[in-house]
């Protein structure tokens, strides 16, 4: 995952309002068990463009796994009421 994250970071770099680079990083640092840095990646990618599912989604997830179930489904309504046909991939469990 450092190959991704050093890849993210450089693209934010080159240009400071992707915010998809941001939801991205924001899932490796999810994935590192870093959710406050993954939190502020997704809160980034959603302040420069609120108009993507994707950082609402991810942004759900940590909170679910944080215990914020009513911020987790704030944040998936909104995931729906952006790209209703949206499909999270699956991973065996509940999301």
């Amino acid at each position: 995952m450092g190959g991704a994250m050093a890849d993210y970071t450089k693209a934010i770099e080159l240009k400071p309002d992707y915010a998809k680079a941001y939801s991205n990083r924001g899932l490796v640092k999810r994935g590192k068990g870093d959710m406050d840095g993954a939190l502020a990646d997704f809160n980034k990618a959603i302040e420069l463009n609120p108009s993507l599912a994707q950082p609402y989604y991810n942004r759900g997830n940590v909170k679910a796994e944080n215990n914020d179930l009513n911020g987790a489904i704030a944040d998936y309504t909104k995931t729906i009421e952006l790209k209703p046909d949206f499909a999270a991939p699956t991973t065996g469990g509940a999301l």
